[in-house]
């Protein structure tokens, strides 16, 4: 053969079958382009000096592994299609004098080429469009975009390694199905219906109806959140299996049924209707499986984004019933009740002076507490309303149940200003000599939602101690 033959035959037939092979070309760009991105994301250290950054990369981390099953079985699938389109064109090569062996060099360099040109494209996708990504995601978790964008080397090797799996696993599966093929079987190919798979059909079609109730069974009785977010990859990979099981193994066990069933197999429509999913249901099994699995997918992916992105406000007022801002701080080391109250009063001073300066109003009208004569700190069900008996008003927050309170009236990024700027204030004033914290809604929504004794900026300060350590607040009354 001359020089460069099966390269330029093998070139030759993608250009004449490019109706067939581009939509082949741009699923394996999005695919490799969307997992180029979620591998730069998780190994990139860029995104762990935002809040929640860990968090996020961790959830990046878990879904890689779902993303190549998935990525591996959608492209093989393909593949296979594919292939048993061109059946008697390979029959046809074989007659006009090409071995199985030469057949088999041109769909090696026509899978290179076509795995090769779509990951490329893909991933320069990705460079020129991963950065406007990267906003929109800083821009949904509600941070500021002052991390840079950027992929690292690993990116570019687990992106590389696994298509080159995909090439050695749909390369292995078409040498294979020349090789055991003749130019008669294979000229014939496409009046010729796909082979019913009847070994252990039961046993599949019962084992994929277990995996996919007790998946979701799982699903459904979990509660803990912690326990619900590692339970959920492996959970939708059994749900993948389960439904490829079902759809495999169990609408063949329904079909034969059906068969079973005289007074319905013998109807003209429906003799002819059974008959032909017989003849090829292998092949329509497995589409309708790729198709219900993508669709439930794309389903449960835009819901659940949307549900956890428009109720963030219901999520904030749910860990934080009371307050926008709360300052706790340990009066045990002050002598007498002249030091609290001008403790008190200076702590109120400078929230005042720190709303002043980044043009935020502080709105204490709006707090649901009032003053109750019991000793006692009490909650009205009905009207929402939290009693202390050590309630007291200051100019711009309420002292209560041992915290100091108070609702902004300003944007997310003015409260998150203040709430840092207060922090200085308080670490660089008289609080020095004595325990003192500091949280807010805002801070918790850049930290991902954590409840007051969880986030990240509870801090503890004592004399002749500089480093900042953790502190558990009080326990602050529940809504």
């Amino acid at each position: 053969m001359a020089k460069g033959f099966y390269r330029k035959l093998a070139w030759n037939n993608l250009r004449r079958s490019k109706e067939v092979y581009l939509p082949y070309m741009i699923a394996t760009a999005i695919i490799s382009g969307v997992f180029f991105l979620t591998v730069g994301l998780t190994f990139s250290g860029k995104l762990s000096n935002i809040p929640s950054g860990q968090t996020t990369k961790a959830v990046f981390a878990m879904g890689i592994g779902l993303f190549a099953v998935f990525a591996i079985g959608f492209m093989a699938y393909i593949n296979n299609f594919l292939v048993r389109r061109r059946k008697k064109e390979f029959g046809l090569y074989s007659v006009l004098g090409l071995s199985k062996g030469h057949i088999g060099r041109v769909l090696l360099w026509e899978n290179s080429m076509v795995l090769g040109i779509g990951v490329a494209v893909g991933m320069v996708f990705t460079l020129l469009f991963g950065r406007l990504l990267f906003l929109l995601l800083l821009k949904l978790i509600h941070v500021a975009p002052d991390s840079e964008f950027s992929i690292p080397p690993m990116a570019y090797a687990v992106t590389v390694a696994l298509f080159l799996l995909v090439f050695l696993f749909t390369s292995t599966y078409n040498l294979f199905q020349i090789r055991i093929s003749n130019p008669i079987e294979l000229m014939h190919s496409e009046k010729t219906g796909d082979k019913k798979e009847s070994r252990f059909l039961l046993p599949r079609a019962i084992l994929g109806f277990v995996m996919l109730a007790a998946a979701y069974y799982c699903a459904w009785t979990i509660d803990i959140s912690g326990v619900a977010l590692g339970a959920f990859f492996p959970l939708a990979l059994l749900v993948i299996l389960a439904t490829s099981l079902l759809f495999t193994a169990g609408s063949i066990a329904v079909l034969r049924l059906l068969r079973a069933n005289k007074r319905i197999y013998y109807k003209l429509k429906n003799f002819v209707s059974i008959s032909g999913m017989f003849h090829r249901m292998k092949q329509n099994a497995a589409g309708l499986a790729a198709i219900c699995i993508l669709s439930t997918m794309l389903i449960v992916t835009v819901s659940g984004t949307l549900a956890l992105y428009l109720g963030q406000e219901e999520i904030l007022e749910e860990s934080y019933p009371l307050y926008d801002i709360m300052v706790y701080v340990d009066e045990s080391s002050l002598k007498d009740d002249a030091e609290v109250e001008a403790s008190r009063r200076r702590l109120d001073e400078l929230i005042g002076e720190t709303a002043v300066r980044y043009g935020v109003r502080t709105d204490i009208d709006s707090l649901p507490v009032e003053k109750s004569s019991a000793k006692v700190e009490q909650f009205d069900e009905e009207d929402r309303i939290f009693y202390f008996d050590d309630l007291k008003s200051f100019e711009h927050c309420v002292y209560a149940g041992g915290h100091f309170i108070l609702n902004l009236d300003c944007g997310q990024t003015e409260g998150y200003a203040f709430t840092e700027a207060l922090r200085e204030k308080i670490a660089a004033d008289s609080f020095d000599g004595f325990a003192w914290g500091l949280d807010s809604v805002f801070t918790a929504r850049q930290q991902g939602y954590h409840t007051a004794h969880q986030a990240k900026d509870q801090l503890y300060h004592s004399p002749g101690d500089s480093q900042d350590r953790t502190h558990q607040f009080p326990d602050k009354p529940k809504g």
